[in-house]
């Protein structure tokens, strides 16, 4: 898996990883979720791991994977966009974060960048506001929602 890929020196734990990405599977489809906003690159929505699929079909686990995404994207509190290959700026989406902002003023901004086989956190404001920043102008580039719907559903192959 990729999580085994990355974990190169052995120091992580994929079972609490895989139990980390579970829950929030389960928060995204909660009553009361948080709002959430997705930005996906085209290129990992293209190369979904051919290894996930079964001889019987192989597209199977491809449309099970994109579906999930676009039942989520559905989600009231949940927006999610595609960055197009080609689309200014995505180069600036090389390297995967997450952003994470609160409603109380007392709780500031963080930033997650993500490495191989580890993460970094960034609490310095300054460099929070650095990928505030990217983040605005990768959405800028972005399709909007409705676009991104419609761009979700036609990767889906055919059974």
């Amino acid at each position: 898996t990729a999580l085994e890929l990355t974990d190169l020196a052995g120091r992580h734990d994929l079972d609490a990883a895989v139990n980390a990405q579970m829950a929030l599977q389960r928060v995204l489809t909660e009553p009361d979720c948080p709002r959430y906003h997705f930005l996906l690159g085209e290129v990992g929505l293209r190369c979904l791991p051919e290894e996930w699929i079964d001889g019987a079909d192989p597209g199977r686990s491809r449309r099970a994977q994109l579906e999930r995404t676009i039942h989520v994207a559905a989600r009231k509190l949940v927006t999610v966009q595609v960055l197009r290959t080609c689309a200014p700026n995505a180069a600036l989406g090389r390297h995967g974060f997450r952003i994470y902002d609160f409603d109380d003023p007392d709780e500031p901004a963080v930033a997650y960048l993500d490495l191989i086989g580890s993460e970094m956190v960034v609490h310095d404001e300054e460099n929070v506001g650095v990928f505030i920043a990217t983040w605005q102008r990768l959405l800028s580039s972005a399709l909007d929602a409705k676009e991104s719907l419609a761009f979700l559903r036609s990767l889906i192959p055919s059974p």
